[in-house]
């Protein structure tokens, strides 16, 4: 259960219900190959998305590592949604009975000229949870439990065309990246799309 809660990625958990399936042989390849993906999926943050200007296409190098106040911002979105939310795993929530769905996912805040930036990965099993329950949603923690954004599930997937991905050679995801002026929250998308007001979405 433990391990459960600290991976994130359904194809490790997978590979785990393989291995402990009775076999009439054990291949301690296999086996190896679990160990490692498993520690690098335990021990790891969601992978930070790297930052792009307007200006640019694709997006550079990340310049910091997110810290980890999903905990507290979990417990925000339970009390706002006035019902239980039990821990699937290292980002994914839901209420006892599955009825409901939650992704959350933080960043830490980054400082800019005339604004604050957040960064978030969003990965495609983490799409794929929220497009499979009708009540889904997606907890966005910016900078801290203070200020968190949860938008619906099954509205956020319509957005995806717009953000930039990064491909690598075992997986992809997209880069969700929001700004915070004096007047609130704009999710920021690539050049030639247009950017959006988030501020609805806020918890109060």
């Amino acid at each position: 259960m433990h391990l459960k809660e600290g991976l994130d990625d359904p194809r490790i958990m997978e590979k785990i219900r393989r291995v402990l399936t009775p076999q009439e042989f054990t291949k301690v390849d296999g086996i190896i190959d679990l160990v490692f993906s498993a520690a690098e999926e335990a021990k790891k943050e969601d992978p930070l998305a790297e930052e792009a200007t307007d200006d640019e296409d694709e997006p550079r190098k990340p310049k910091f590592i997110p810290s980890n106040f999903r905990e507290a911002c979990a417990a925000k979105v339970q009390k706002y949604l006035g019902q239980p939310l039990v821990k699937r795993s290292f980002a994914s929530y839901s209420s006892p009975d599955d009825s409901t769905k939650v992704i959350c996912i933080n960043s830490r805040e980054y400082k800019k000229a005339k604004a604050s930036g957040y960064w978030f990965a969003f990965h495609p099993h983490q799409r794929d949870l929220l497009s499979e329950s009708s009540k889904s949603y997606l907890a966005l923690g910016c900078g801290s439990p203070d200020a968190v954004l949860l938008i619906p599930g099954e509205l956020f997937v319509t957005w995806l065309e717009r953000f930039h991905i990064t491909e690598l050679e075992d997986r992809f995801y997209w880069h969700i990246r929001v700004d915070k002026d004096k007047e609130g929250f704009i999710l920021r998308v690539r050049k030639g799309e247009k950017s959006m007001r988030l501020d609805e979405y806020l918890i109060k």
